[in-house]
């Protein structure tokens, strides 16, 4: 899938897409999905990996980070990079 994934053009319109994407996946481990083999977990894990490439193609790709600034914390912590990312700049 991540596959797919990474041939969509750089663009802040295809981020917000990948940050959307996270967010619902993010819903779906919170309300019960089972995620023990970590399959979901992984796949977060490199749409945030592609999203980084993302921002250092092309920066007004962080501009779809801000949505996740005021989350609560989430499954794994795996938006604190891109968060990170957003306050360095």
């Amino acid at each position: 899938m991540i596959l797919v994934i990474s041939k969509l053009p750089v663009s802040l319109q295809t981020a917000k897409i990948l940050v959307k994407i996270l967010l619902r996946l993010e819903k779906k481990l919170m309300n019960g999905v089972d995620d023990s083999d970590g399959t979901v977990g992984d796949f977060m894990v490199d749409i945030v990996e592609l999203l980084k490439k993302f921002i250092k193609k092309d920066a007004k790709c962080l501009k779809a980070v801000e949505k996740l600034q005021n989350m609560e914390t989430t499954s794994f912590d795996w938006e604190k990079d891109l968060l990170l990312i957003l306050n360095a700049s």
